[in-house]
């Protein structure tokens, strides 16, 4: 196994995090009803689900920004 087989290895495993981190911030909004945290658990979980399907992507969008700003 190489490094990108481990990177792929990590994301895999990095969707289960995810989903049980925002179940539980979410439930933990439900359980004291505040619908702030119960939608920022939501966005927050999509943006990272987001991240982890199309890491290549997101990483390619950053490295052209910080090119441009630091004249790469």
């Amino acid at each position: 196994m190489g490094l990108s087989g481990l990177f792929e290895w990590f994301v895999t495993q990095s969707k289960y995090v995810i989903v049980a981190g925002v179940a539980y911030w979410v439930l933990k909004g439900f359980g004291k009803s505040k619908l702030v945290s119960i939608a920022g658990g939501l966005v927050t979980g999509g943006f990272a689900w987001y991240f982890m399907e199309h890491y290549d992507t997101v990483l390619n969008g950053i490295g052209g920004l910080f090119g441009k700003l630091f004249g790469g």
